[in-house]
C-alpha cells in the first residue's frame, strides 16, 4: 500500500501554511500527518508539498514529481478528527475509488490526483481557512482523547485525568474532567496551583507554569512553556506563552512568545458573530468566539493587547494594541517611542530563528532559513499595503 498527501490551495490557511505544510495542522491531538503514520503501522508515507518546504518536511516531494505505482492519495486538508479517521479506514480498504466533499477533491486511489475526474461526494471536515482549526478542535477534542486513550500508554492518575510517563504534577493542582479528559504527554511537568478543565491535551516534555488556567478544548504542542490562562485554543510545538494574560479561542503557531501580559480578545462588546479578514476583506466566520491566529515565529511585547478576530502573520513583532491585522514580517507602533509601522527584516527572523533553535537544542538548517527568505518575498505585496498605509 502506498500512502501519500497533497496540497491544494494552501494559501486559503495563511498564515498557518505560509511556513508549515498543511498536513503539519494539529487539531485535537494530532496531526494528518501523525494520523496517517499510526494509520500505516510503519508503511512509508509520502508528502507533496510546495517547492519552499521541501526541505524541511519529512519525507517530502516536490509538487512536479510523480511517484512510481499507484496508491491512496489524501488531501492533506482533511482534518485529523475521529470522524475523518473512520472514512480513511474504509477507503484504505477498499483499495479503489475517489471521494470529494463539494468541490474539493479528499482522497483517491490513482496515479496522480490531478487526473482525478470520477469521484463520489462524501462528508469530510476539511481545513479551508485557519478559524476552522480552532472550530473542529473545539468540537472534536474529546472525541480525540477518548481515542488516544483507548490507543494506550497513558494511565489514569486520577478520574479522567490520564498521563504518560515521566510526568510530573505539581502540588494543589485541579483538574475537572467532568466535560473532557486530560491527557498528559510523556515528559510533561505541571506547577503547583494550576487549574485543567476538560478536555485537554498536553503534547510531550511542555512545562506548565505555576498558576496557569488551561481550559475548555486547549491542545498544546510538544516542548511548549505555558502559564496564565488559555481557553478552547491550539498550540503548536515550541511555542512559549509563560506569563499571565489571556488566550483564547486562537491558534498560535511554532517558535512564538508571548511577552507578559498579552491578551487577546475573543468576544466583540456587540456579542455579534465575528468576520476575519485574510486578505479579501471580511468573511464571516460564523463563531460568535474567535480571538486571533498567529503564523510561525511572531512575538508579542509586554502587556499587548490583540482585537478580536486579528490575523497576525508569521515573523511579525507585535508592541502596544493590536487593532489590525498584520502582516507577516512587520511590526506594529510603539507610541512610547513615537515610532511607527515597520518592516521586520528576513535576517533578524533568521537570527530570533537560531538563538530560539539554540535554546531548545535544535539545529538550524539552512532549508529552514531558506523557507523565511521565501516567505518573506512571498509576502512582500502586503507588507508594502501594510506599511504605506501606516
Amino acid at each position: 500500500m502506498n500512502l501519500y498527501t497533497f496540497e491544494r490551495d494552501a494559501e486559503t490557511l495563511h498564515p498557518i501554511t505560509l511556513t508549515r505544510p498543511v498536513h503539519r495542522i494539529t487539531v485535537g491531538c494530532e496531526t494528518l500527518g501523525d494520523m496517517l503514520a499510526r494509520m500505516a503501522g510503519g508503511v512509508p508515507i509520502r508528502h507533496r508539498v510546495r517547492e519552499a518546504l521541501v526541505g524541511v518536511t519529512a519525507d517530502a516531494m516536490a509538487a512536479d514529481r510523480r511517484p512510481g505505482g499507484t496508491g491512496l492519495w489524501v488531501n492533506a486538508a482533511l482534518a485529523p478528527t475521529v470522524e475523518n479517521e473512520a472514512k480513511l479506514r474504509r477507503w484504505i480498504d477498499a483499495g479503489r475509488g475517489a471521494w470529494r466533499t463539494g468541490d474539493t477533491l479528499v482522497a483517491a486511489w490513482c496515479d496522480d490526483p490531478a487526473d482525478v475526474t470520477d469521484d463520489e461526494p462524501v462528508d469530510a471536515a476539511m481545513l479551508r481557512r485557519p478559524h476552522d482549526v480552532v472550530r473542529l478542535n473545539l468540537d472534536g477534542l474529546s472525541r480525540s482523547l477518548m481515542a488516544r486513550i483507548e490507543r494506550g500508554g497513558v494511565e489514569e492518575i486520577q478520574p479522567g485525568v490520564f498521563a504518560a510517563e515521566d510526568v510530573a504534577v505539581g502540588p494543589h493542582v485541579v483538574f475537572d474532567t467532568g466535560d473532557g479528559p486530560v491527557v498528559l504527554e510523556r515528559g510533561v511537568s505541571v506547577g503547583p496551583l494550576s487549574y485543567f478543565a476538560g478536555p485537554v491535551w498536553i503534547g510531550p516534555d511542555t512545562k506548565i507554569i505555576e498558576h496557569a488556567s488551561i481550559k475548555d478544548a486547549v491542545s498544546i504542542g510538544s516542548t511548549c512553556k505555558i502559564g496564565g490562562e488559555v481557553e478552547a485554543s491550539v498550540v503548536e510545538a515550541y511555542t512559549n506563552k509563560q506569563h499571565h494574560g489571556f488566550l483564547g479561542h486562537s491558534y498560535l503557531g511554532s517558535w512564538i512568545n508571548l511577552g507578559a501580559g498579552t491578551s487577546n480578545s475573543d468576544l466583540k462588546n456587540t456579542y455579534g458573530p465575528i468576520s476575519i479578514d485574510y486578505g479579501d476583506g471580511p468573511e464571516p466566520s460564523g463563531m460568535t468566539f474567535f480571538g486571533c491566529v498567529m503564523g510561525d515565529y511572531a512575538k508579542s511585547a509586554i502587556n499587548t493587547s490583540l482585537y478580536t478576530g486579528k490575523v497576525i502573520g508569521t515573523g511579525a513583532m507585535l508592541f502596544d494594541t493590536v487593532a489590525t491585522d498584520v502582516p507577516a514580517f512587520c511590526s506594529t507602533p510603539v507610541a512610547a517611542m513615537n515610532r511607527g509601522r515597520r518592516e521586520v527584516p528576513a535576517s533578524l527572523v533568521k537570527k530570533v530563528q537560531s538563538r530560539m533553535f539554540a535554546r531548545r537544542g535544535v539545529d538550524v538548517r539552512s532549508a529552514d532559513a531558506d523557507l523565511i527568505d521565501a516567505a518573506f518575498h512571498q509576502t512582500a505585496s502586503r507588507r508594502s499595503t501594510y506599511l504605506s498605509e501606516g
